[in-house]
């Protein structure tokens, strides 16, 4: 139940959202802080999930709610406070002088006190002038105020990609503001702007565009050719009309006109000829080209012909049929057919086929005669001998079954698809042409299809950007803690949970120098004075939806279909989850976290208690102390802030910083299941919405025994020095 927000049962004055949820789990209630929010609880600060008691008191802005357990139920009483007063006095905590405060272990419990000696200064009277406030005062202020005004302005700054086809010599982003290229990117403020681009034989493009400001903007046009220029000769036929396209563009003589690129219809018209048409492709660039026509002329009726002879008829068929047919020279089809012939004279008439010895026949027909002629071919074999494996696969030839797999064949001298198929194998084509006189094999070792799945799915996938995944099989195990566990939170409830399909999981995290191939412009940083933006350390200050382009940008290199659809301006998950490149689901997370030998849940990264053990994982350990108020003792991993992706020991599946260096985002929105005995969750991969996802994993800040944890859930949105991530996948 949300606590303030629209439609909230709770209303709380100025509150645009939700300050607070109410959850019931295991029977109990709790109380769970949105990210940001000051919500106090007997007047300490919530910064996780926190069990109700009774008489507990919670407030959030100007209401309190005060909390009352009873054998019926749990009651809220909700007050308003008065609007002129809507704090408590807050609470003074005065320190002891300077030179007096003790440190721990300095004086025991129910040590007396003694008052200092104490001289008070001499009273000094005040000046009789007024104070003038100093030139240099002035121009540090001022020097302030002008910082803080560009410091404004550059936290605008966007960085926009521009994606211009074809690639141009120049290209420039122009507008009011100033705007730097770094790369194929540029920075700017968000506004409209002018993009120009120019290359050799095509048209100057300049195009207004909009910098919205949002991440990974990509500007998308495509430039086009510049036109060529056509001369059409006509060979002195004055007067024919030209059209491209069905355009008439002049009649001749005609100068060289300009015609759009690419492939276009030409026609041309004379009186007195037949019309010429033909496609002419158009190269552009400026360059010019010529088109030869030939006009035929129409020519004019015979006064008074004498009557043609009768006609002779030559019926013509071949063995086997559909072969081509040429007399004296000129092609008059294929097989079987008949030809009208001049009578009264020899003709040669040549019949071919592809795969046969060629035949030609001479024939002399009288007038009005009609014969019958069948022209026998003679057929050209080659020898294929066809080698397979497992020797009693079925051969199929062109289609149609040939017995085993083991034999050699006559086969005609043109192409054949040779094919061969078994029962739980992957068949295999084969185009071959036979060649006479030179015997050929075919060899073919089908693959089983569990080999080839394994082929498909290696246990170990190494992709072009530098990333290592291993093969994880589906299983079937418990997410959550105990509610007895010391640390454990209300939002780590037990569920069983069952993964079905085959999956992979990056064995680092993602590097500023992965990260950067897809986004040149990141950052990400330094906290305090030790640097976040070496190559080798994990990349953070990254949003969930940035980790979600990244995986999307991994799965277009590799041509796979993409986890991830925009709706409304952002990535959401496809439903279903296919096979590209995403963030680990929740429960993949704490499969290969929590049960690396599949059996036995883990509690920490290196076992099941504390202290940590040396070079178990990057923590706020000695050297963070002026990072993080809690560090662990007497524990040093040798770094202030993040270690590159590839140190540490990795756990028994070979995965890397599961537990410590960064926090990592996960698929899944932020939600609490409950835990409901009997239920199995089948590959889940989270609500199908929300507002904040979820965040897994210890980072180099985190010291206590509740972050340390391998069942420790956070929540976020935005960008964090802590958090990174690592990319997984669908195998099947």
């Amino acid at each position: 139940m949300a606590l303030g927000g629209p439609g909230s049962p709770v209303p709380v004055a100025g509150c645009a959202g939700p300050l607070a949820w109410l959850g019931l789990a295991d029977g109990e209630v709790f109380v769970q802080p949105s990210p940001g929010a000051t919500v106090l609880c007997n007047g300490t600060r919530l910064s996780a999930s926190h069990w109700l008691r009774d008489g507990d008191t919670l407030r959030l802005g100007p209401t309190r709610v005060e909390v009352s357990v009873r054998e019926d139920g749990v009651r809220f009483a909700v007050e308003a406070l008065a609007e002129e007063s809507p704090t408590e006095p807050p609470v003074v905590l005065v320190p002891p002088p300077r030179n007096e405060r003790l440190s721990p272990g300095d004086a025991p419990p129910g040590a007396p006190i003694r008052p200092v000696d104490y001289a008070p200064r001499r009273s000094v009277p005040p000046a009789r002038s007024r104070r003038v406030v100093g030139g240099r005062t002035l121009a540090l202020a001022g020097l302030l105020l002008v910082a803080l005004a560009v410091a404004a302005l550059v936290s605008r700054l966007a960085a926009v990609g521009v994606a211009v086809e074809p690639e141009p010599d120049r290209v420039a982003l122009r507008g009011g503001w100033p705007v730097v290229r770094l790369g194929s990117r540029f920075v700017a403020w968000p506004g409209r702007y002018s993009l120009v681009a120019e290359k050799a034989g095509y048209r100057r493009l300049e195009a207004l565009v909009e910098v919205t400001g949002e991440a990974g903007q990509v500007l998308r046009l495509a430039m086009q050719l510049v036109p060529g220029r056509l001369t059409v000769d006509t060979g002195g036929v004055a007067g024919a009309e030209v059209s491209v396209d069905g355009r008439t563009v002049g009649t001749t003589p005609l100068a060289a006109f300009e015609a759009e690129a690419g492939e276009r219809e030409v026609r041309v018209r004379a009186d007195g000829h037949e019309e010429f048409r033909t496609r002419v492709v158009i190269e552009g660039r400026g360059q010019e080209q010529r088109l030869a026509v030939a006009l035929v002329a129409i020519p004019p009726p015979p006064p008074g012909p004498p009557p043609p002879p009768a006609p002779a008829v030559l019926a013509l068929r071949s063995e086997p049929a559909g072969a081509r047919v040429g007399v004296d020279g000129t092609d008059r089809g294929e097989t079987p057919l008949e030809l009208r012939v001049e009578p009264g004279r020899p003709h040669r008439v040549r019949v071919t086929k592809v795969g046969h010895d060629d035949a030609e026949v001479s024939v002399e027909l009288r007038a009005g005669e009609t014969r019958e002629e069948t022209v026998r071919l003679a057929p050209r074999l080659g020898e294929v001998k066809v080698a397979a494996r497992p020797p009693d696969a079925e051969l199929y030839v062109d289609g149609q079954p040939a017995g085993r797999a083991d034999q050699t064949l006559q086969l005609l001298a043109v192409p054949h698809e040779i094919e061969i198929r078994r029962e739980g194998y992957e068949g295999a084509r084969q185009t071959v042409t036979p060649r006479p006189g030179f015997p050929q094999t075919v060899s073919v070792a089908l693959k089983s299809r569990e080999a080839l799945r394994e082929e498909k799915t290696p246990r170990v996938a190494r992709p072009p950007e530098g990333h290592e995944l291993r093969l994880f099989e589906g299983s079937s195990f418990k997410m959550g803690a105990s509610r007895r566990e010391p640390g454990r939170r209300a939002n780590e409830p037990l569920r069983d949970v069952e993964l079905t399909r085959r999956f992979y999981v990056a064995t680092r995290e993602v590097s500023n120098l992965q990260f950067r191939r897809f986004e040149p412009g990141h950052v990400s940083g330094r906290v305090g004075a030790e640097s976040l933006d070496l190559d080798d350390q994990p990349v953070v200050r990254v949003t969930w939806q940035q980790a979600a382009a990244y995986c999307n940008w991994l799965s277009e290199r590799e041509g796979l279909p993409k986890a991830y659809v925009e709706r409304e301006g952002r990535l959401q998950s496809t439903a279903p989850v296919g096979t590209g490149y995403r963030l680990p689901t929740e429960a993949e997370w704490e499969r290969v976290a929590r049960y690396p030998d599949g059996r036995a849940a883990l509690k920490y990264p290196w076992g099941p208690s504390l202290p940590v053990p040396p070079g178990a994982g990057n923590y706020a350990d000695a050297r963070a102390r002026g990072l993080v108020a809690q560090v662990l003792e007497g524990y040093d991993d040798g770094y202030v802030a993040t270690a590159p992706v590839q140190s540490m020991a990795a756990n028994a599946l070979g995965l890397l910083h599961l537990g410590g260096n960064v926090a990592e985002w996960a698929h899944d929105f932020y939600s609490i299941m409950p835990s409901v005995e009997g239920q199995l969750a089948r590959d889940p991969v989270g609500p199908a919405e929300g507002e904040y996802h979820v965040i897994r994993g210890a980072s180099f800040l985190h010291a206590t025994v509740t972050e340390l944890r391998l069942t420790h859930r956070d929540y976020g949105r935005d960008a964090r020095v802590d958090v990174g991530f690592r990319v997984a996948r669908y195998a099947e």
